[in-house]
């Protein structure tokens, strides 16, 4: 019984109090009426950011955000499809961004600046898939590679006649031959060949000098052709028929400027191209070659030179323009380079041996003194460039204008006057022989000698009213240079 009173106790008891406690009314204390709260204060105006705090958020900016930039970058485009690769041009690569290690952001610069670099070059996928240097000819590189002399005379250019581009693919692979030898030492410049051909030369000259070397080149490339009839050479003392199968005829003068050639001047071979007159056939071999070597430069089909300096390089027309290409060694043909080449309207240059000048007519004189004191047409002074190397200053005179003298009759008209005048004229500028037009003469024979000014229209024209410039007499005839051709 006891122990049901002590349970009854523990359970009851706390029971009881607990309810008696939620009967009674709690005593809330009474507080004061509160008064309307005030704003609070308006907060202090943070001080002004030094220079030094904006350097270091900038650099803090510029660090944590360039991760989020390279990951919201967009994908890279997709590749061209595969008709568009050419023999010349590869697939461009296309290169995957790879997300960046915590350690490389810190030392990387960022994608902004990346962006704004332009990409590498891609690089070459093997020899027949080649890409052209972004350094070398950019004048004429398009999309699609480059532009050889062989293509351009055929369906990049001119669209000449199919004999044209094969004698002109002979021509020009004689150039590279002459190149090479230039370039060699000279104990192999001498060295006896069983392939050279017994061809005659000029007596003043030795059997085995550079120039002999070069016209039995040219002979050799000229008969392997198969489209020329007939040959002259300044070399030879009378041409050369090969047949009648040939369609064309070819003129040249085999190494022009070898009197300088120790000194590393600029050398050149020249030639001009005609058709074989048919109405000739008829005539004995000798009298059907003279006549068809003689024509006049009116009839040129083709004409061109090579120059050898510290490149090799090749300036050719075909009456409708004149263009340079130079022997590129990685393709190992002549490239378009210099196209469509323009002759200035007036230059500031005139080249000619000033050790003549009293051998000068006084018309000639009185040229000379009043554009080197800039008295002429022109009111700026011209300046001397000689080179004593007749295609060299030619050349220097087609790209930058001038005028070239050569007042004494010492140029021969049908190897080196009448292919000069062409290109000459197909450039924009003039050729005369200081009374007439180079190219309206009529070959007497066939080592005609004639003076030769040409370049820029204006100079020539200027030149011109002053009357006759030709030399007509000379002082001093113990200086008389057989080699010797601007002078």
């Amino acid at each position: 019984m006891n122990a049901y009173l002590v349970l009854f106790l523990i359970c009851f008891v706390p029971l009881a109090t607990h309810r008696y406690a939620q009967t009674q009314k709690p005593s809330i204390p009474e507080y004061p009426a509160s008064k309307p709260l005030e704003p609070p204060p308006p907060p202090p105006t943070p001080p002004s950011r030094s220079l030094l705090y904006r350097f270091f958020a900038f650099l803090f900016r510029k660090t944590f955000t360039s991760s989020s930039e390279r990951r919201n970058r967009k994908p890279p485009p997709s590749p061209p499809p595969s008709s568009e690769y050419t023999y010349y041009a590869s697939p461009p690569v296309v290169k995957v961004p790879q997300k960046p290690s915590p350690v490389s952001r810190w030392f990387s610069t960022s994608a902004r600046a990346r962006a704004r670099r332009a990409p590498p070059p891609p690089t070459s996928q093997g020899s027949y898939f080649r890409r052209a240097p972004l350094n070398s000819y950019a004048a004429a590189r398009n999309a699609e590679g480059v532009i050889t002399l062989t293509a351009f005379l055929g369906t990049e250019g001119s669209n000449v006649d199919v004999d044209l581009v094969v004698l002109m693919a002979h021509i020009q692979g004689a150039c590279k031959h002459i190149g090479s030898i230039l370039s060699t030492p000279k104990d192999l410049q001498s060295t006896p060949s069983a392939y050279d051909p017994p061809f005659g030369n000029r007596e003043r000259e030795n059997p085995r000098s550079l120039r002999t070397l070069s016209n039995n080149i040219l002979h050799m490339a000229l008969r392997s052709s198969g489209k020329v009839a007939a040959i002259s050479s300044e070399e030879d003392d009378a041409p050369f028929w090969f047949g009648d199968s040939g369609p064309y005829v070819v003129v040249f003068d085999p190494l022009d400027g070898t009197q300088a050639f120790d000194e590393l001047t600029p050398t050149g071979t020249m030639f001009s191209i005609y058709y074989r007159l048919r109405e000739a056939d008829h005539l004995p071999l000798g009298q059907k070659a003279a006549i068809n070597v003689m024509q006049r430069g009116e009839r040129l089909v083709a004409a061109g030179y090579g120059i050898y300096s510290s490149a090799t390089m090749m300036c050719f027309s075909v009456g409708t323009g004149l263009h340079g290409f130079t022997l590129d060694s990685d393709v190992g043909e002549f490239v378009l380079t210099h196209p469509d080449i323009r002759i200035p309207e007036r230059g500031s240059v005139y080249s000619i041996n000033d050790g003549r000048y009293f051998d000068w007519s006084a018309q000639l004189r009185h040229y000379v003194d009043t554009i080197r004191q800039g008295r002429g047409q022109n009111s700026r002074r011209y300046s001397a460039k000689y080179i004593s190397s007749m295609v060299a200053d030619l050349h220097r005179t087609m790209l930058y204008g001038g005028i070239c003298m050569n007042p004494r009759a010492h140029l021969h008209l049908v190897h080196e006057a009448n292919a000069l005048s062409f290109l000459v004229e197909n450039g924009g500028g003039r050729a005369i022989d200081g009374r007439r037009r180079i190219l309206e003469i009529q070959p007497a024979h066939l080592h005609q000698r004639l003076p030769l000014f040409l370049g820029s229209r204006a100079d020539v024209s200027e030149l011109e009213s002053y009357g006759d410039v030709q030399q007509v007499i000379n002082i001093n005839p113990e200086y008389d240079d057989d080699d010797d051709y601007f002078d």
